[in-house]
């Protein structure tokens, strides 16, 4: 909507009212300003707005194998914002829910080298490490002491499914390196596991997400970071 001479009239005398001698602030941003004033006003009663989002957070599992690990139990902080997004710890402010439309697990492994494999034995290695913790993990959500859904770890990719890259040293003598790196899936935007019906997580309601996996808990090469991330949409009051 544009703003012509005379409606950027009233918005100057109305800043000029609210900083005025005449009271504080507050009481002059809060008076009624007029039918002009609803037009520009950021505040719109109960209406709610739906805000395309993705809520994330990182764990780490411990090379020595880990039973289970809760996410989205701690706040952002300037020193950790690729680490979670989360506003609270444990919990969505008073006024906001999420809707969860698709789920995601993403592994923040980094490419490194290993002694390549005699031929007919089991590998080690980070591709190795992946495929045990697909296959052996379940994320488990709930809240109130009520269970929604045990989801096995292989059906929620990053994109699609472990996805492994090698490089052999050619001019090593055998058995030689190699160097390896996976991702849990092809980067796929549309590889990714939607939810039939989405799941509303309400505001202030303790999260109960976590990821569980068979006991005794497997070990890996090294520890690694997982990543969970809710994609769908945010809620709260239009402002």
């Amino acid at each position: 909507m544009a703003i012509d001479k005379n409606d950027l009239a009233v918005i100057n005398s109305m800043i000029a009212a609210s900083a005025g001698p005449a009271g504080p602030a507050g009481n002059r941003i809060n008076q009624d300003f007029g039918p002009l004033f609803s037009q520009y006003k950021i505040t719109y009663g109960t209406a709610l707005e739906f805000i395309t989002d993705t809520m994330y957070d990182t764990q780490a599992y411990g090379s020595g194998g880990v039973a289970q690990l809760n996410f989205f139990q701690n706040a952002i902080s300037l020193a950790n914002p690729a680490t979670t997004n989360m506003p609270l710890a444990g919990t969505l402010p008073d006024r906001q829910g999420f809707l969860v439309m698709s789920m995601r697990v993403f592994f923040g492994f980094q490419p490194f080298s290993t002694a390549r494999t005699a031929s007919g034995s089991l590998q080690n290695g980070l591709v190795a490490d992946m495929v045990t913790l697909l296959t052996q993990g379940v994320l488990n959500i709930n809240f109130l002491n009520k269970n929604y859904g045990f989801f096995p770890l292989w059906l929620l990719p990053a994109g699609g499914g472990a996805a492994p890259f090698f490089a052999t040293e050619g001019a090593t003598a055998d058995p030689g390196a190699m160097v390896e790196f996976a991702n849990n899936g092809i980067p796929d935007a549309r590889n990714i596991y939607v939810m039939e019906q989405p799941l509303f997580l309400p505001p202030m309601t303790r999260l109960g997400v976590s990821m569980n996996w068979n006991q005794p808990a497997p070990t890996i090469t090294r520890a690694q970071n997982i990543k969970l991330l809710f994609d769908g949409l945010m809620v709260r009051p239009i402002q």
